[in-house]
């Protein structure tokens, strides 16, 4: 388990967000820390909301309005929600990877689940990083100041020992695309699988059932949009029964069909994005 590798074999993505913005999205992968990528966008003028789905990662999205500046810590989501932006606004986010701790914020994994919680409310820190980050001059100063912040650095400090552990069995869910059922995992990892329970939920809030859907359901999100064969080749690719379960579980997740969601976001948005 100690030498499997830290940095994940997947993008963990929320395509409504390139969808929702004016412009580009700009993303920035950050390599060997505990963040995933940073982002920013500027909202359409007639977009009022996005769909956020399931991808078991947490998120700070700072609302970049100089009026009416504002950030919050959020939690993976378990369906998809919708997710008020407001028109015109530039919005800058980072996106951590799963096995992040927040308890050093005061906040549990599971107690960020389905919901979201104002910066100012959990770090004494949060007015000074929102002031930071809407004050700076673009997108690199902003990262800067993120990466800085007492805040980043007690999300990305975590137990040794359990965070590898923890960090180890993700790596063989995500090498596997999800698809590996939670007995064969405790047996691969040598725990129970109530040890197993109970480190997912310390460490992303819920159960490593949920987290196998989640990771299954982003790589097919991650390789939708430039999918040659039939959808029902689809699911079979990604570990799904038939084209049946597939179209149920990406319905419950983002609020669409696969063949609606390719007509209204999956194409645009594999097109609508750079890395900076």
């Amino acid at each position: 388990m100690e030498n499997m590798p830290a940095h994940y074999n997947i993008s963990f993505i929320q395509p409504f967000f390139i969808n929702a913005c004016a412009g580009k999205y700009l993303k920035k992968c950050i390599n060997d820390t505990a963040i995933d990528h940073v982002y920013t966008f500027r909202s359409q003028e007639d977009c009022e909301k996005a769909i956020i789905v399931p991808d078991g990662c947490i998120d700070i999205e700072f609302r970049c309005d100089p009026d009416n500046p504002d950030a919050f810590l959020c939690g993976t989501v378990t369906s998809g929600q919708p997710r008020p932006f407001r028109a015109g606004v530039d919005y800058f986010g980072v996106r951590y990877r799963p096995r992040c701790l927040t308890d050093r914020l005061g906040v549990s994994s599971s107690e960020l689940i389905d919901s979201r919680i104002s910066l100012r409310l959990v770090s004494s820190e949060g007015e000074r990083l929102i002031q930071q980050v809407v004050e700076a001059e673009d997108f690199s100063h902003r990262v800067e100041a993120l990466l800085h912040s007492t805040i980043n650095a007690k999300i990305s400090l975590t137990e040794p020992f359990e965070s590898d552990l923890v960090n180890g069995i993700l790596n063989i869910i995500i090498a596997r695309k999800g698809d590996i059922r939670v007995n064969e995992l405790a047996l691969f990892v040598g725990y129970s699988v109530r040890h197993l329970n109970s480190l997912f939920v310390r460490y992303l809030g819920i159960g490593p059932k949920t987290f196998c859907r989640f990771i299954r359901f982003q790589n097919l999100l991650n390789h939708i949009g430039g999918f040659k064969g039939a959808l029902s080749q689809a699911a079979v690719e990604f570990g799904y029964f038939d084209h049946s379960h597939m179209a149920r579980e990406f319905k419950a997740y983002t609020t669409l069909t696969p063949k609606k969601y390719l007509q209204e976001v999956g194409r645009l948005s594999y097109e609508n994005s750079d890395e900076a």
